[in-house]
Formats: structure tokens, C-alpha cells, sequence
């Protein structure tokens, strides 16, 4: 069947912002840092802000200001229960491509602030920063338009409280983030994102985004970025990558990290930038091989977490290590929390590996956390047909029809693990019934 598609559960494809001559350095901003929610790297330093032609530096922050970005004071239970509920009404919100309330729910004033802390900016940056991300339809959330979310758990990172989100793209795929929120009257908005991909904050790379845009001394500008050994040309050809992804010329990206010193392609930016294009590209012969070979490395560049868990997932289903995806995934369920559509990647694994034992035990467990997960539909039909239940695949297809009013046809079922259905009395039976 169509949905999903089976492992590698591939990441959602990069859908660079288009620049456009004329468009204002904050406008072009804010397009980057939305994009950050479903990429979640370095693409904020795609933005070419009108910044390089500001001499003035940023004037000391405001103290209110600074109170904004700060943590707020634990919150009680009846608190968590309405973050909770926040939650949830943004990712229905999302889903239903409300792009007025998805604004609303962004405190821009402390999410600027997260932004611009530490460092030294024209004295218009920051005003023109949250400008930009309020008058941009659907704000910092824009780019989640259309996916479909879930609040895993509310816990806290570095002090703040925070909403988990799996994330399903419309493009396909999974990502997890992490909403940073602070009470607002009897709800609450969104000052940060964290991103479980690569690990980091939104707010991080929009800074580094904009520290990259300034002319700048290049050993500053590599210190700020935490390259070692970055010269003025390898600076030079690192904004050439970013302007290149900003104007979707994927492959050219990859030339141009080819040609950076070694120490600036094991820096985060040139290194996360690459793997970005690599992503997309990945399909391509010629490239399949250089992801899989960057995919190998990027615990070393990143640093082994549950970030890098989550990308390795793909280098283990290229290299068809079952047992590499499986260790994989727990590691992710370990720092998300418990979740159906992990369970359906551990099971659509078991399938691949030829391990229906195993594929029937994470559906049962992905059934009982969230039994209406419409991705589960796939591995319920293949936990029956390899283990030669056809009655039971013919049940399990009469239902799904029923339920989501979906066509579905001999046709969809291409997959080898139903070569012995379609040669059963009980798939002849079925397809007679749906021509």
C-alpha cells in the first residue's frame, strides 16, 4: 500500500526558501529560521540579511528584554494540564493550516531575545527580526503547515517547560522537536524549538545564521562559529553553500563542501549543510554512496545522541543492518518518550530482517500507545501476511476500507512479503470483490 512507505524511512526532503531579489535581510530571516522547525539545522544560515551593509552594532539589550527570555518559575499541575492542551490545539491548528492561530502561539519578543543573546547586531536587527516573523503568515510555525502532530510528554530542558512533538511531514518521514514554552494569561506561547535531528536549538542557529551574514575578521567569524582553522577564502566558500541552498542548487552545495579544508567540513554548519543536500539527493547513484558515507561520520561531527540515532536510521537501512536500525530506534524511544510510529519503524524493520515474531510485538505495542495511527495499517497487513494469516489480511483491508473510504486495489499491495496472498483463495476472493 501507499501509506506509509516502507523502511528507510527516509527525512523529509529539503524544501529550501526561495530568495528573492529585493526581499528585506529580516524577511529572508524569518523564512530561514521557519524552516528550521521541520530541518532543524543549520539552514537558518541560508539567510542573507541586509545586515552586511549595517555599520551600527547592537545597543545594550533592555533588561526587560533579557526577563523575557528567562525560564519561568515551575508550573503546577493545573498549569501542565493547560500546556498540555496548548499543545494540542496547536497541532490541531497545524494540521488544519491555521496560520493566524499558528502566529499567535509565538512569543516573539523572547524568542528574539534567544536569538540575539551574546551577540553584537546593528541596532535595527532585532526589531526587524520580530517584524518580519509577524508579518510572515502562519510566523515561526509556518513550515509545520499541513503536518501532522502529537504531544508525546511535557517535561523541561535547561529550565524551561517543554512540549515534545512528533512530527510527520506531508513530504513523508518523522521528526521530533521539542516546544520551549512560558505561561501567557491562561495559556501559554512558544519562546524556542528544539530539534532532536541534529540537536539544537532554533534560536542557536538563527544567531549563527546571522553571525555568518556580518562582515567580520575571518578568525572572529570562525570563532564565533566554533570552526578551527577557518581562513577568510574557506569563510567565503561556506556563505557560497548557504546562498546556493537558498537558491536550491543542491548538487553545487556538495561541490563546494568537496572543496572547504577538512578541519571546516567537520564544523557543524559546512558538515549539517551538506548532510542537508545529501538528503535530498540521496536517490541519485552518485550521491547514495557519499550519504551513506557522511551518515557514518556524523556521530563523530555531532556527537552520539539521540539526534544522530534518529539519522542513522537510514544509514543501517541502506546497509540492511536490521539489528543497527532496532538499537537505533530505542535509543530515540529513550530520549522522546514512549511512541506508536517508532514502534511501527521498529516493526517495519522486523519485516524487513524477516522477524514477523518480533514485527507482531512492536505493533501490539505501538496498538496500545496510539491504536488509531493510520501508519500502523501497513505493518498490521504484513505481520498477517508473513505469517500466512490471509483471511486475517483480507479482514485487516476490508476494515481499512471501510473506515478511511480509500479504493484500495490488488495493485497497491506490491510489496514481495504478499507474493503467497495473491496466490491464496482468499486474494482471489478479495480482488473479485474490489473490481
Amino acid at each position: 500500500m501507499d501509506t506509509p512507505p516502507p523502511l528507510p524511512p527516509s527525512l523529509p526532503p529539503i524544501q529550501p526558501p526561495k530568495v528573492k531579489k529585493g526581499v528585506p535581510g529580516w524577511a529572508i530571516a524569518l523564512i530561514v529560521v521557519a524552516a528550521l522547525l521541520l530541518i532543524v539545522g543549520v539552514l537558518a544560515a541560508l539567510a542573507i540579511p541586509a545586515f552586511l551593509n549595517v555599520q551600527e552594532r547592537a545597543r545594550k539589550i533592555k533588561v526587560a528584554q533579557v526577563e523575557a527570555a528567562k525560564p519561568p518559575p515551575p508550573l503546577d499541575d493545573s498549569q501542565q494540564q493547560r500546556a498540555i492542551k496548548f499543545a494540542e490545539q496547536l497541532a490541531s491548528d497545524v494540521a488544519a493550516e491555521k496560520l493566524e492561530a499558528m502566529s499567535a502561539c509565538v512569543d516573539y519578543e523572547a524568542m528574539t531575545e534567544r536569538v540575539f543573546a551574546g551577540g553584537s547586531f546593528p541596532s535595527d536587527a532585532r526589531q526587524g527580526f520580530i517584524s518580519g516573523m509577524k508579518e510572515k503568515k502562519g510566523g515561526l510555525l509556518a513550515q509545520l503547515a499541513g503536518s501532522t502532530m502529537k504531544m508525546l510528554r511535557f517535561h523541561q530542558r535547561d529550565g524551561f517547560p517543554a512540549l515534545t512533538m512528533r512530527v510527520l511531514p506531508t513530504g513523508g518521514g518523522v521528526n521530533y522537536i521539542d516546544l520551549l514554552v512560558k505561561p501567557h494569561g491562561d495559556t501559554f506561547k512558544v519562546v524556542d524549538m528544539f530539534g532532536y535531528l541534529f540537536g539544537s536549538y532554533s534560536s542557536t542557529d538563527a544567531r549563527q545564521a546571522m553571525v555568518l551574514m556580518l562582515e567580520q575578521d575571518a578568525s572572529l567569524l570562525s570563532k564565533a562559529l566554533g570552526i578551527k582553522g577557518g581562513d577568510r577564502q574557506s569563510m567565503d566558500l561556506l556563505l557560497n553553500m548557504f546562498r546556493q541552498m537558498g537558491n536550491g542548487d543542491l548538487r553545487s552545495v556538495q561541490n563546494t563542501y568537496e572543496k572547504l579544508p577538512d578541519a571546516v567540513k567537520k564544523s557543524r554548519p559546512a558538515f549539517v549543510a551538506n548532510l542537508q543536500a545529501l538528503q535530498s539527493l540521496q536517490n541519485e547513484p552518485v550521491y547514495s554512496e557519499i550519504y551513506a558515507h557522511v551518515l557514518e561520520i556524523a556521530p563523530a561531527v555531532l556527537g552520539k545522541d539521540s539526534a544522530t540515532d534518529l539519522l542513522l536510521v537510514d544509514l543501517y537501512s541502506i546497509r540492511k543492518d536490521f539489528t543497527g536500525v532496532q538499537n537505533c530506534i530505542q535509543n530515540v524511544l529513550k530520549a522522546v518518550g514512549e511512541d506508536a510510529y517508532l514502534y511501527n519503524l521498529s516493526g517495519m524493520a522486523a519485516i524487513q530482517a524477516g522477524d514477523f515474531k518480533s514485527a507482531a510485538k512492536s505493533l501490539a505495542a505501538a496498538k496500545k500507545i496510539e491504536p488509531n495511527l493510520v501508519s500502523l495499517v501497513d505493518l498490521e497487513l504484513q505481520v498477517r501476511a508473513g505469517n500466512g494469516d490471509f483471511a486475517g489480511v483480507v479482514t485487516e483491508l476490508r476494515r481499512f476500507a471501510k473506515a478511511t473510504g480509500a479504493k484500495i486495489t490488488p495493485a497497491m499491495l506490491g510489496e514481495p512479503i504478499y507474493e503467497a496472498f495473491k496466490k491464496s483463495p482468499e486474494f482471489d476472493e478479495w480482488a473479485k470483490s474490489v473490481q
